[in-house]
């Protein structure tokens, strides 16, 4: 499941929810930056700009995402930012046959007076 995540150009074919996914940069394996347009009903799409950083620690994956500044990626026409404070999923196999996948997302709204600016690197 990790490896699937990591192949950030291919999202498009097992997310239904993203309209185009691309890298950026791929500075290593754990250490990703990626353009993902998402179509939203009622509102206006979004095009967000993230990094993934991924990590094992005590037998689990975990992968961090958060945005990363405009300036290493002009924002697309026709579509409004999208802000990912963080969002980390932690993936674990359980026995042979069962992964255990959980989120956590911070609407930026809410944070953005608290938070420092997420750094790029």
């Amino acid at each position: 499941m990790v490896e699937v995540l990591r192949d950030v150009d291919s999202r498009t074919k097992w997310d239904n929810g993203q309209r185009e996914t691309k890298s950026i940069r791929k500075f290593s394996d754990c250490f990703i930056t990626f353009r993902n347009v998402a179509p939203m009903p009622i509102i206006q799409n979004r095009d967000f700009v993230e990094k993934m950083i991924i990590f094992q620690h005590n037998g689990a994956y975990y992968i961090y995402y958060s945005s990363i500044p405009d300036k290493f990626c002009p924002k697309r026409s026709g579509y409004t930012r999208g802000y990912t404070m963080y969002a980390v999923n932690r993936i674990k196999r359980e026995g042979n046959k069962t992964i255990v996948r959980t989120s956590t997302h911070v609407p930026v709204s809410y944070t953005h007076l608290t938070l420092p600016t997420t750094p790029y690197v």
